[in-house]
């Protein structure tokens, strides 16, 4: 299966059969992971494939009652301003690639786990206090297990229903902008969140820029689900990455140095970064050319 359609097509897999995924694979997604373009270079993570026994090692009261998979995909690092969204950008990434090879995946805390619901990351404690997070490496509070999906309709659930584009827009009427900037949002739009609250908002200016904006849950207010909204952004944004560069795209996201307008008129938004895009006319995986000498305006620049 090709990345686009397994953009399209990748839900959760909430069951699994035990055939551990042979290392050859384990080796390809860990090199795909590594030449995914740097999101955020501050929040720096190391990424690691763990078995389920393993991950008991970390998780040795509540790992019995995660979802059952042969590999799960960890993050370690400082829990610290914006980390959860380069895992969920990270993850996002493995997801789409891992449907693309047949495998299944599905987003979860490591922590004591809730009945599943609408979508992805399901956690009952606050992993901020957790006493699991202490050690030399800490285990961010968020995890993505994988493996060959199993039989039955438990397996697979049905595709979420997803909000419409135009009511995720924050242009005046939701108008749709029609150039390239349309399909990265609607990539984005596709992404995984907790109990499918689809934080993500999207302003779109001219032909080649896209600002981000979340609008947190009224539901959730607690410091953990504030993080998670975050991964949900950084799982939006790695959907436009690999559209973009499926669509022959080169992507750039940083943050301006003043809020953009539309963050400044509403305080129920906050500001979570801006896209700029650049066709250069073929399909890239991933990444920038350095031999690209053009300029955008300075008044745009990041900083």
């Amino acid at each position: 299966m090709e990345l686009f359609d397994a953009l399209r097509k990748r839900r959760s897999v909430r069951s699994y059969t035990m055939q551990v995924p042979g290392n050859r694979i384990q080796v390809d997604l860990l090199n795909y992971l590594n030449n995914v373009p740097v999101l955020l270079p501050e929040a720096d993570i190391a990424i690691e494939l763990l078995s389920f026994e393993d991950l008991l090692d970390y998780f040795p009261n509540q790992g019995p009652q995660m979802i059952h998979a042969p590999l799960y995909l960890v993050f370690k690092g400082n829990l610290a301003l914006y980390q959860l969204m380069n895992v969920g950008y990270y993850g996002q990434h493995a997801s789409i690639w891992l449907t693309s090879k047949g495998l299944g995946s599905v987003w979860q805390s490591g922590f004591v786990l809730e009945t599943l619901q609408e979508d992805e990351f399901v956690f009952e404690e606050d992993p901020l206090r957790s006493e699991e997070l202490t050690g030399e490496e800490s285990l961010l509070p968020i995890v993505l297990a994988l493996g060959y999906p199993g039989k039955g309709k438990q397996a697979t659930g049905k595709p979420k229903s997803k909000a419409k584009l135009q009511h995720l827009i924050l242009t005046p009427g939701g108008k749709l902008p029609q150039n390239d900037l349309l399909s990265l949002m609607d990539a984005g739009r596709l992404a995984p969140s907790e109990y499918n609250a689809q934080p993500w908002r999207f302003f779109p200016v001219g032909n080649d820029m896209i600002h981000l904006f979340m609008k947190p849950s009224r539901l959730f207010r607690s410091p953990q689900r504030s993080y998670m909204q975050e991964a949900a952004i950084g799982c939006a944004i790695g959907n436009m990455e690999i559209m973009a560069a499926l669509k022959g795209m080169e992507m750039e996201y940083g943050f301006m140095p003043q809020v953009p307008s539309y963050g400044k008129r509403s305080e129920k938004m906050h500001y979570m970064g801006t896209i700029r895009t650049q066709k250069v006319y073929k399909q890239m995986m991933f990444g920038f050319n350095p031999g690209n000498t053009n300029q955008y305006r300075p008044e745009d620049q990041f900083y």
